[in-house]
């Protein structure tokens, strides 16, 4: 019995040692998860102010290319990396539950944090 208790008990050693290691082990055009959700907070708010600005009639894309293109370069990545990111985070169900989960509350954070006024809460579904 004994030996059969240390045999799971290393399995499991070894097990969480895989899951950490793989976590640590990013393909070299992601970023960290805590980079990306940064940048999809910031991102999100970029695109509330260009779709609440006036446009007098004017089209928006060229103005929205060239608001990212700075956007990418003031956060040191290019679109691909942005991209690849998010598609690497949310790839798996539950990872990207909890992704999606996190960037949410950082938006309802900063919300909060520049109105002053805390986000309605959700009922579970």
């Amino acid at each position: 019995m004994k030996k059969i208790l240390l045999f799971v008990f290393a399995a499991l050693l070894l097990a969480c040692g895989c899951n950490n290691q793989k976590e640590e082990e990013l393909p070299a055009d992601v970023l960290s998860r805590e980079e990306t959700i940064d940048i999809i907070v910031d991102a999100w708010f970029m695109e509330s102010a260009i779709h609440n600005v006036i446009t007098d009639g004017q089209k928006l894309e060229p103005a929205t290319v060239t608001l990212y293109e700075k956007f990418f370069a003031e956060h040191n990545i290019t679109r691909e990396q942005f991209v690849h990111s998010i598609e690497y985070y949310t790839s798996k169900k539950n990872a990207s539950e909890n992704f999606i989960r996190e960037c949410i509350q950082r938006l309802e954070d900063r919300q909060e944090e520049l109105t002053g006024v805390a986000a309605p809460t959700s009922q579970p579904q």
